[in-house]
């Protein structure tokens, strides 16, 4: 008895460290957040983008990874790869990109990313617009700058009017419980 006891036991604790051992794996890139900070410079012929990143799974992401495979613009990271991306902690990749041909023609380019981690089952594609030109700076800096939002504002209604109500009606309904506890005393 004691002998099947210990065998079941040891493979117990072999199941639980082989479990463990195992990588997470996660179905997709729902939690994984990025956002390039702006003003994003001209890439006339190189300039730097800072992309700060974060996600919320549970457990940490490892080898962190931001690749380009664009004919046109060369992209270089540092760090090469973040080692691990621990939960909410928000950390920087620099990219580094400079034009492979500085007689583009064009004002902005399309700039394909794409973003990979061990834990995650395949890689996410970005697209990033890089202005080219000092002249389409403002442009894609606009373009990509969040808007705070909408505000609107209601003139009317009762105002000032309402909280003299709401007081008067108060005040009346205290007059009532102090009449009604006098009389019942």
């Amino acid at each position: 008895m004691r002998v099947r006891m210990a065998i079941w036991l040891l493979w117990l604790a072999a199941l639980a460290i082989s479990c463990e051992a195992q990588s997470v794996k996660y179905a997709g890139w729902d939690r994984f957040y990025y956002k390039f900070q702006l003003p994003i410079k001209a890439a006339a012929p190189d300039t730097q983008v800072r992309m700060s990143i974060y996600h919320s799974y549970p457990s940490t992401l490892h080898n962190v990874r931001v690749n380009s495979d664009s004919k046109a613009i060369e992209v270089s990271t540092r760090p090469a790869a973040i080692r691990a991306l621990d939960p909410t902690l928000i950390q920087s990749m620099v990219l580094h990109v400079r034009l492979k041909d500085t007689r583009v023609g064009q004002s902005t380019g399309k700039l394909a990313l794409s973003l990979s981690a061990d834990e995650l089952p395949s890689s996410k594609p970005v697209v990033l617009t890089i202005p080219l030109t000092t002249s389409a700076e403002k442009e894609v800096n606009e373009a990509m700058a969040v808007p705070v939002g909408r505000m609107e504002v209601t003139v009317g209604g009762l105002g000032r009017a309402g909280i003299y109500i709401y007081a008067a009606l108060i005040v009346i309904l205290l007059v009532w419980f102090v009449r009604r506890r006098a009389r019942a005393a």
